[in-house]
């Protein structure tokens, strides 16, 4: 399995479909912050086939094989981890020893669904991230910011939580980097996962067998990308 696959899974199980268009958007105006405008942006993206695979695999990393728990896949991502992940923003970051942890896990619980089918599938940043991997684009961070947004949300917190991020390019490989920590979305996410506090919260709900075995299911996932 690879995060090709598993992206193009809940593609194909999801109508309508939205993505970019990846022709239009090579040539689009580069370094200025009227056409990174999230508005502007908007102009290419366009409705695409449930069945048309993304042409992803110019990412070397999304075309990484990994193994993963058919427990907790079958073979996209159950309601139950979406749930796991809601669960996570319950927990009072605010008043903790780590209130920047609340951004990364409201980027995270984002990002997750893009591997579970949904009745209006968004996929306008993965062809803006092949564009950086073929080099046929160079990293606008603003660009970024706003094609995340396009996906997901335009809330307050969704728009100030992804600023707390950047992608690095390097070799055909595109990362998510959590800035506050410099940290690699996996390293970020086992840190969050060691921190007792934490764990007790969620034990609260869960047992730590079934926790430890959807972090794995998660961290394997998170490798690469």
């Amino acid at each position: 399995m690879t995060i090709s696959d598993l992206i193009y899974q809940a593609q194909k199980a999801s109508e309508p479909v939205f993505g970019v268009d990846i022709s239009k958007l090579s040539k689009k105006i580069l370094f200025n912050s009227e056409e990174n405008d999230i508005r502007a942006l908007f102009r290419y993206v366009k409705e695409i086939k449930p069945d048309d695979r993304l042409p992803l695999d110019s990412i070397l990393n999304y075309n990484m094989m990994f193994e993963i728990s058919k427990s907790h896949f079958n073979p996209t991502l159950r309601p139950f981890v979406g749930a796991y992940f809601a669960d996570f923003t319950f927990f009072d970051f605010e008043n903790s020893n780590y209130p920047e942890l609340s951004y990364f896990v409201e980027v995270m619980f984002d990002i997750m669904m893009y591997f579970k089918s949904s009745p209006c599938f968004q996929t306008s940043l993965l062809g803006y991230i092949y564009l950086l991997a073929k080099e046929i684009l160079p990293y606008e961070e603003d660009c970024f910011h706003n094609f995340f947004l396009i996906d997901f949300s335009e809330s307050p917190f969704t728009v100030e939580s992804i600023k707390h991020f950047k992608l690095v390019i390097e070799n055909g490989n595109v990362r998510f980097i959590f800035k506050d920590y410099d940290m690699s979305l996996l390293d970020t996410f086992e840190l969050l996962i060691n921190k007792k506090k934490f764990i007790d919260f969620l034990q609260q709900k869960h047992s730590l067998n079934k926790i430890q075995r959807t972090n794995n299911v998660i961290s394997s996932i998170l490798s690469n990308l």
